[in-house]
């Protein structure tokens, strides 16, 4: 007969047996169910981090000096700045501005002044031209034509029809026009036909200036800016 102590240590013995083997198992399943979310967790740490990232930026930004000044006084700076930049390629000043932060881009698309400068140049996308023209609201523009490749009869380029369609919708807000057509002439004249053709009326208008070597004001085109009704 076995003693009832020894009896009391052999359970003892085969349940600490079962209950390791248990725990061992629960540990793997556990740890299999660990992986197994780790997986969605790396699928969706890249955007968490760029997120991180942006708000990390921004909030840094908002410790620096100029980014704590008041709205009107940035937006002083913002028109002096737009006003001041040498013309050349790239983007406008104030639609640089309007990408910095998202405070800056609140400010520079809820000030209509910032978006008076319309420009018809090769490197303008018509679309944003649009959204340039919406976003001065009701306010006088003026409008700077820039040099393109010399058009021929029916050869203009799409894009500087375009646009020369969409600057035309505003015509009655034109404070000023700026035409600048290089060394030749035909441009001019192609520009000055293609308003007339629309019978192009800008009651607003309150200056023009032509630039270039061989530009002429002939007869037939002294009505768009000089003979009313089409200006003041």
């Amino acid at each position: 007969m076995v003693p009832l102590m020894e009896q009391v240590a052999n359970l003892s013995l085969a349940d600490t047996g079962r209950t390791s083997g248990t725990t061992l198992k629960d540990m793997d399943l556990s740890a299999q169910e660990g992986q197994g979310c780790q997986q969605p967790a790396e699928g969706i740490q890249a955007p968490l981090a760029r997120s991180c990232s942006r708000k990390g930026g921004e909030h840094q930004n908002e410790l620096a000096p100029l980014f704590r000044l008041p709205d009107e006084i940035l937006v002083e700076i913002i028109k002096h700045g737009a006003e001041t930049k040498i013309d050349g390629g790239g983007d406008s000043f104030e639609k640089t501005v309007s990408h910095v932060s998202t405070r800056w881009r609140t400010i520079a698309i809820s000030n209509p002044s910032l978006w008076t400068r319309i420009s018809v140049c090769p490197e303008e996308i018509p679309s944003f031209l649009l959204t340039r023209i919406h976003r001065s609201a009701d306010i006088l523009i003026d409008v700077n034509i820039c040099p393109w490749p010399t058009p021929s009869a029916g050869a203009a380029p799409h894009s500087f029809l375009d646009q020369l369609s969409i600057i035309l919708r505003s015509a009655n807000r034109w404070r000023s026009l700026t035409l600048r057509s290089g060394l030749v002439d035909p441009m001019f004249s192609f520009v000055l036909l293609y308003f007339a053709g629309y019978g192009t009326y800008l009651p607003s208008l309150e200056c023009v200036r032509l630039y270039g070597s061989e530009m002429q004001v002939r007869p037939w085109s002294r009505a768009l800016f000089f003979i009313e009704p089409c200006t003041p």
